[in-house]
């Protein structure tokens, strides 16, 4: 929480203590990248009519401010529309990434990596520290400043600025809002779609748009992968948060959903996406919301069947499991993505992937490192048996202890197309035709 101050003198020593005389407030705020104010508080000492007007004076000038910041965003937006690319030497990729989210910070990164290896020049835009506010005014200027050919976006459409050669690729991982809006709102010419799953395939092809692609997460072969002779914890491991915290207060509509919900994934079959439909129209729930159950559900069931069975000791890494009675004893904090986490997956002999989708970037980035992964099983619902030969399948805690007596021999090589290497590679492929025509 950043705290603005009027005071004669700075105070030295705390990036988060920010010194602003009122004077200077909207010259500061109309400029500034970082988060407004949400509350003004004003010492005991100053009275009324005084303090009155001093508050609404303060109040006033934060009102400017986000007036300027929208004035500014619909200039910009204008601006842009009439901004081509660049359009001579390397093919330049923006690629619009946010503070909300590690994971697309990270699928950001990893992206950026394979495309600079192909000769592309790629920009990241994203907040420069913590105290920004993520606001899309930031990423207007981005595109201004570097005039991109290809704009790649995450789980959100982001065209209203771009200019009719400017293409973009979204990549919808989770059926968000913002996937719904683009759904509903149409696509340029120039859009290229790719969908994590098959079930967020279907829903955007029924517009039978040419550009539409299934796309697996990927994950970054730069630092994930396999070394012969290393050591082996027989172990399970599994990163990943507690979606606990946010499911506590539930209606009665969604806890009705999420109880019916349950019964089925006792036994998931192909119609499960449908059957997911019918009970959240039942009970008034958004996509969003109903997705968010789903994920808690496979994820507490999976955790908890590790957490009971008895062939292997389990480490929980992440954040909330402290608060999960029957898994904190296995709790062993959080993990850094990246090299420690390889390091982790490279000493463990399992590691639990309990996810919607058959195949995860946790998934990819445990066999890449010559972990068996251990998935909850959702074959029969995405019709996918690719990796039957790399992975072993549970749907409960006896079908886990099971799976666990099982040998199976990882093959680290069968992932190989599924780095940021192959990915851009794809992406190279699939707007050859689009980048810098008519």
């Amino acid at each position: 929480m950043i705290c603005y101050y009027h005071a004669d003198e700075a105070i030295e020593g705390d990036d988060l203590l920010v010194h602003l005389p009122i004077h200077r407030f909207d010259a500061y705020f109309s400029s500034s990248r970082n988060r407004l104010p949400q509350q003004i508080l004003l010492p005991d000492s100053i009275k009324n009519p005084h303090r009155k007007h001093l508050f609404d004076f303060i109040q006033k000038q934060i009102k400017s401010s986000v007036a300027q910041r929208a004035e500014r965003f619909e200039q910009l937006t204008n601006e842009l529309r009439s901004l081509e690319p660049k359009g001579s030497g390397n093919v330049r990729v923006l690629i619009n990434s946010t503070s909300h989210s590690t994971v697309i910070q990270f699928v950001a990164q990893g992206l950026a990596k394979g495309l600079q290896a192909m000769g592309w020049t790629v920009k990241i835009s994203v907040n420069h520290h913590e105290l920004e506010n993520p606001e899309l005014l930031w990423q207007l200027e981005d595109h201004r400043d570097f005039q991109p050919d290809l704009v790649i976006n995450f789980n959100r459409s982001f065209a209203e600025h771009l200019h009719p050669n400017v293409t973009q690729l979204i990549w919808f991982q989770d059926e968000c809002e913002d996937f719904h809006e683009a759904r509903s709102k149409g696509l340029r010419e120039k859009d290229v779609i790719l969908c994590h799953s098959n079930h967020l395939y279907q829903l955007f092809a029924k517009g039978g748009h040419p550009h539409i692609h299934r796309q697996d997460v990927c994950y970054d072969d730069s630092i994930f992968s396999f070394e012969q002779n290393e050591e082996r914890n027989q172990r399970i491991v599994f990163v990943g948060s507690s979606y606990h915290s946010h499911l506590k207060e539930c209606t009665t509509e969604e806890q009705n959903f999420t109880d019916e919900l349950s019964h089925l994934l006792k036994n998931p079959g192909p119609d499960l996406y449908n059957q997911i439909e019918e009970i959240s129209s039942k009970y008034g729930l958004d996509g969003p919301r109903r997705f968010y159950i789903l994920n808690h559900l496979i994820r507490e069931r999976s955790i908890l069947a590790a957490c009971r069975q008895k062939v292997l000791p389990i480490e929980v890494y992440g954040y909330g499991w402290d608060d999960v009675p029957e898994v904190a004893p296995y709790f062993k904090g959080a993990i850094e993505h990246g090299e420690e986490l390889a390091n982790l997956y490279r000493s463990s002999s399992h590691s639990l992937c309990p996810f919607t989708n058959v195949y995860s970037q946790r998934f990819f980035e445990s066999v890449a490192c010559g972990c068996v992964p251990l998935q909850f099983d959702m074959r029969s619902v995405h019709g996918n048996h690719d990796f039957d030969d790399t992975a072993l399948y549970f749907s409960d805690q006896d079908s886990l202890e099971q799976a666990l007596k099982e040998k199976i021999s990882v093959k680290p090589g069968r992932v190989r197309t599924y780095g940021y290497s192959g990915l851009s590679g794809r992406i190279e492929e699939l707007t050859k035709s689009l980048i810098r025509t008519p």
